[in-house]
């Protein structure tokens, strides 16, 4: 499991809650005080500014155009750009720094992911479905049908709560239907290369 900014804050949150059993009354850890610190995803502004203030600490030279296509495909997460950062200071240069950067986010992701597909194929059907764009109840149902692993409402509906509380998933709610999107661009870029 990796921290990676909101997203994976929550994630580790709402993993971190079941474990501890925090609201359950026989837990030695029921009732104690609890604190739960997030950072959210940061603005493309205020992405670009904090990699552009870290290298400024590093003394080294800023490469607005890298730092730029880094933030884009990053997305904000504070997580990656603190890796891409550390690769750009640990290489002295910008090169193959955002390659590298996605291509260990991706091992870490793809390592999460399989361990989620242990616990219940369904995850994997549903988080498919929605990084092909199948991202409404109907059109995910339709999709586990389409790989001969149709849900019940109730089963997909508990999936899908999982995966939000979890934070693999966001709901959104625009122009009809809920939909839901992958929160993460890594994830929905390594569910795409599954096989």
């Amino acid at each position: 499991m990796h921290v990676l900014g909101e997203v994976n804050s929550k994630l580790i949150v709402g993993v971190l809650q079941d474990f501890l059993r925090l609201d359950d009354a026989n837990s030695p850890l029921f009732g104690r005080y609890s604190n739960v610190i997030r950072v959210e995803r940061f603005s493309k502004e205020r992405s670009i500014d904090f990699l552009v203030k870290g290298f400024e600490q590093l003394n080294l030279k800023q490469d607005l155009r890298r730092i730029e296509e880094a933030v884009n495909s990053l997305d904000g997460l504070v997580g990656y750009l603190v890796m891409y950062g550390y690769t750009v200071w640990q290489k002295g240069s910008y090169e193959r720094a955002l390659s590298e950067t996605l291509e260990s986010a991706e091992r870490m992701v793809e390592k999460e992911l399989e361990e989620l597909f242990e616990k219940s194929e369904n995850y994997r059907i549903v988080l498919e479905a929605i990084a092909h764009k199948m991202n409404t109840f109907s059109k995910i149902k339709e999709y586990s049908i389409m790989k001969s692993m149709p849900m019940n409402d109730r089963t997909l509906s508990n999936v899908l709560k999982a995966l939000v509380k979890y934070s693999y998933l966001e709901e959104r709610f625009e122009d009809g239907p809920k939909r839901y999107v992958i929160a993460d661009p890594i994830v929905e870029r390594t569910l795409l290369k599954l096989p």
